[in-house]
């Protein structure tokens, strides 16, 4: 079954000149295995120009004050001996018995100025008409598909997104694009290659039981295994820290033949040789993680329907 046009369009624009699009909806379910539509859009670049502009500025001024006082008189003589000692003023008091000093008083003035900026706005360069195609090649397989498929114009960059597909992750696996200039329009024709893979039998794989390192190596238990080919397995190790030295021994995904995975009923046993990726865990304090995804998580259009496609456990092992 083929959609010829959108079940829900909308404009997008950002700004009154900035590139602007369309995105259009399409509801996906049995038998929907073609979907064509149009979608228009205008692309434009950034440039900037320089304005001056009236403003406010600030200074800061600074006048000076002379302040007198008279310094109090002791009411009673004193009753030692010896002279009191003479009072001490910043400055000494004059023929009338005033003390005056000079102060700094600082004050903030607001006054009229002009100030250059950079201005951007925007500059159409063309206008885009895009023709978009997109082929689910094994719709036919499923009977129970339902969702939402989106394709998004905005300028001349076209991109698809899915939602409310919990069953299935629906996959990009292709892409191919013609495009040409004619009279101030960009036409484009891109067709989509889509693919639906059953999401039930990865999920229950993205599980992991604890770790234990045992005969040099790292074991743990994951689901049960289906697909391989679209998961993948992770190693950090981290040594406590030795002056000097760095202390991540690994940290990245393994190659197929860097691990070995045993079926034992729902479950798989999962082993990780330290001696074939050439590590030397001993001796020391050692942080481990290991994890399983989905590899598959860039081509993934409907990842909002699977927040959470990774599963991680960590041990703290101290190696005699």
């Amino acid at each position: 079954m083929k959609i010829m046009i959108g079940l829900m369009s909308v404009l997008m624009t950002f700004g009154a000149l900035a590139s602007s699009g369309e995105a259009k909806h399409f509801n996906i379910a049995d038998g929907v295995d073609s979907i064509e539509t149009v979608l228009y859009g205008v692309q434009t670049h950034t440039e900037y120009e320089t304005r001056t502009i009236r403003s406010t500025c600030y200074r800061t001024e600074t006048t000076y004050r002379t302040i007198c006082t008279t310094p109090p008189r002791h009411p009673y003589p004193p009753r030692h001996p010896y002279p009191h000692p003479r009072p001490r003023y910043a400055v000494e008091p004059n023929r009338y018995g005033t003390v005056c000093q000079t102060v700094p008083h600082t004050r903030t003035v607001a006054y009229t100025c002009t100030k250059t900026e950079r201005v951007p706005y925007e500059v159409k360069d063309y206008d885009v008409e895009a023709r978009v195609s997109i082929d689910i090649v094994n719709a036919s397989e499923f009977q129970d598909v339902k969702g939402t498929l989106s394709a998004h114009l905005y300028g001349d960059i076209l991109y698809l997104k899915a939602a409310g597909s919990s069953k299935y992750f629906v996959m990009h696996k292709d892409k191919k694009t013609r495009s040409h200039m004619s009279g101030g329009i960009k036409f484009m024709d891109v067709n989509y290659q889509v693919e639906l893979v059953p999401a039930a039998p990865i999920l229950s794989t993205l599980s992991l039981g604890t770790l234990k390192v045992e005969n040099n190596g790292l074991e743990f238990d994951v689901g049960k295994l289906s697909d391989l080919e679209n998961l993948s397995f992770k190693l950090k190790i981290v040594q406590n820290k030795i002056l000097g030295s760095d202390p991540t021994l690994i940290d990245r995904a393994l190659l197929a033949h860097e691990f070995e995975l045993t079926s034992v009923g729902n479950k798989t046993k999962a082993r990780i040789d330290f001696s074939r990726l050439n590590l030397n865990v001993r001796g020391g304090k050692f942080d481990i993680t290991a994890a399983v995804e989905f590899k598959g998580i860039d081509q993934l259009l409907n990842n909002v329907d699977f927040p959470n496609l990774k599963a991680s456990r960590s041990l703290t092992y101290k190696a005699r």
